[in-house]
């Protein structure tokens, strides 16, 4: 009988005991081998499920094994109502974070030798003594003669402990000599996947092992699947290059897509107008060694149908639609302290009255205004009632409201917007500027931006393709109705999907190699794999040379033989099914 502290683990133990004698059966019975039957399976006969595979830069965890429980318990039921499940397992080692932590692994040894010495974090004085106490004390406590108190540097103090990579992989309990061998990303690929292996089977997960497999050009007979599905979609017209504003890593020098990023996920490029403000001469003494040149200050709107062109100039009046520009300007009118603190001079402020540019279907000519007066707003502190006449104001001023001035007097302000926006930039009066809506951070540690690139992309957005996607969607018995809003959603702002990367690990552009299939385009029809990786691979997950069919001999004409018959017998459905998978 196991004891500990008094305790006694007996049964514990027994569960242990049993645990173990029922997945040696389950080994020599190979009960979780999947074959497919003599007939169609008729309806309940038959279950499929999958779990979207883990990412292989780290051990799993109990994360992995709350969710994979729920498919692991489903598999089991239907396995006990005599239906013939398959549940298969992979693992997903495409993208940049293996090949960015691997390149911060080769950084840290450069910087700071093998095994690496980091630099000691000092703690900066406070500045301010401590009460003094009648003798020593151990810890942080009080030291004789009121001493300064130690803390951390405002950076750190900022950032939390500063943690190398060197660092995290000490903390998966790796000597100095094999942390040194992740400096080459491959490794990553043969080190942890055949541990995540053994932690699924002493998990008692009913999986197929014969199917396993890895993702990226390690593994050659996936590697030729993905060219396969990415050449056939190019085929079908559903890959274009073209020229996008993308979040974008300086560091990596690619688009930095929502897998590739440390923060940041679902951040999409915000696109302003950036109006050009002339200096008018003299110039202030800061800035008299520009004297005699054209200096503009640039001024970012997302509203450029607030800006009116009369008589050859522009003129703007956000205060009029505004209501944080409204009440800023009512603050600097009524407050002498407040123009006196930001040096503002009562002549550039008080003899200026807003101009009324749109009306406003519920609060007039003057919307900023009128709903600031009715919500009470005192202040340009007031931030709730601000925003939430902001919400107001620009949703009916926007779909409803109509243009007060200009060569676009009565036309809608939705309508008038683009125009206004194109006359300003023909005219070189702005230029079209894009940042990132939120802060991003890649995996690699920069903040990324947005840039104009040329790349690869998925038309996921094209009316076809969306109409079969929804009709799929429609068909669907999902869990929940949260489920089903979730994919709604998706749908409705996928569009141009970045399908290419220059860095990181995986499969290479079958037409442009100098480019990279990126980690979310080569997971798209993976679950398809399942149904042929055990014959092609030979139950080895990295496709080692086993099997009679080799690589080089898996040709589109195989690729589509083995997984679009259906298209030989019924091409309209099989074209609408491929096109929503």
């Amino acid at each position: 009988m196991a004891e500990e502290s008094g305790k006694s683990f007996a049964r514990r133990d027994r569960l242990l005991e049993i645990e173990s004698q029922v997945q040696k059966w389950w080994l020599e019975g190979d009960v979780f081998r999947a074959e497919a039957k003599d007939l169609p399976p008729k309806d309940g006969e038959k279950f499929f499920g999958n779990f979207p595979f883990p990412y292989m830069n780290g051990y799993l965890h109990l994360g992995h094994a709350f969710s994979l429980s729920k498919l692991e318990f489903a598999a089991a039921y239907h396995r006990l109502r005599g239906a013939n499940v398959l549940l298969p397992f992979a693992f997903h080692c495409t993208g940049m974070p293996i090949k960015a932590s691997a390149d911060k692994l080769t950084r840290e040894i450069e910087m700071f030798g093998n095994p690496p010495v980091f630099p000691v974090v000092k703690e900066e004085e406070s500045g301010e003594p401590e009460e003094k106490t009648g003798g020593q004390s151990e810890g942080n406590q009080t030291q004789p003669g009121g001493k300064f108190k130690g803390k951390k540097s405002k950076a750190v103090a900022k950032s939390g402990a500063v943690k190398y990579q060197w660092e995290i992989m000490q903390s998966y309990g790796l000597s100095d000599e094999e942390i040194a061998k992740f400096t080459n990303p491959y490794h990553w690929l043969t080190f942890f996947p055949p541990l995540a292996v053994e932690d699924l089977k002493a998990f008692g997960l009913g999986c197929d092992w014969r199917r396993t497999f890895i993702t990226t050009d390690m593994n050659p007979y996936f590697d030729s699947f993905v060219r396969w599905q990415m050449r056939k979609l190019k085929e079908m017209g559903k890959i274009v290059k073209d020229l996008r504003y993308t979040i974008y890593s300086p560091l990596d020098g690619q688009p930095c897509a929502d897998h590739d990023r440390a923060s940041g996920e679902g951040v999409i490029p915000q696109e302003y107008t950036l109006i050009k403000m002339e200096v008018i001469s003299p110039f202030p003494p800061k800035m008299s060694v520009l004297e005699g040149k054209k200096v503009y200050l640039a001024a970012a709107t997302l509203r450029p149908e607030t800006i009116s062109y009369r008589q050859g100039y522009w003129n703007t009046s956000v205060p009029s639609d505004s209501p944080d520009d409204y009440m800023a300007l009512h603050d600097l009118k009524a407050k002498p302290a407040f123009r006196a603190k930001y040096g503002v001079k009562d002549e550039w402020v008080l003899p200026f009255e807003i101009i009324p540019i749109i009306h406003h279907p519920d609060f007039g000519d003057k919307s900023a205004e009128r709903i600031c007066i009715e919500k009470k707003i005192k202040s340009q502190n007031e931030r709730e009632k601000l925003d939430e006449a902001k919400k107001i104001i620009y949703k009916g001023g926007f779909y409803e409201g109509t243009m007060l001035v200009g060569e676009f007097t009565g036309m809608k302000v939705q309508e008038a917007k683009g125009l206004i926006r194109n006359k300003l930039l023909e005219m070189g009066q702005a230029v079209v500027y894009s940042e990132p809506e939120k802060k991003v951070m890649s995996r690699s540690g920069d903040e990324c931006v947005v840039a104009l690139t040329d790349q690869w992309y998925i038309t996921y957005g094209e009316q076809e393709w969306k109409k079969a996607a929804e009709e799929c969607l429609d068909g669907m018995n999902l869990y929940s109705e949260e489920t089903r809003h979730g994919f709604e959603h998706t749908l409705s702002w996928l569009n141009q999907w970045a399908c290419s990367r220059s860095f990181g690990l995986g499969t290479r552009i079958p037409w442009d190699e100098e480019f990279l299939v990126e980690s979310l385009s080569d997971s798209t029809l993976y679950m398809a794999y399942y149904t042929v990786a055990h014959m092609l691979q030979r139950g080895d997950m990295y496709g080692a040379d086993r099997s009679s069919v080799k690589p080089e001999q898996l040709t589109d004409e195989v690729w589509d033989f083995l997984l679009l018959a259906a298209l030989i017998l019924n091409p309209q459905k099989y074209l609408r099914l491929f096109l929503i998978r």
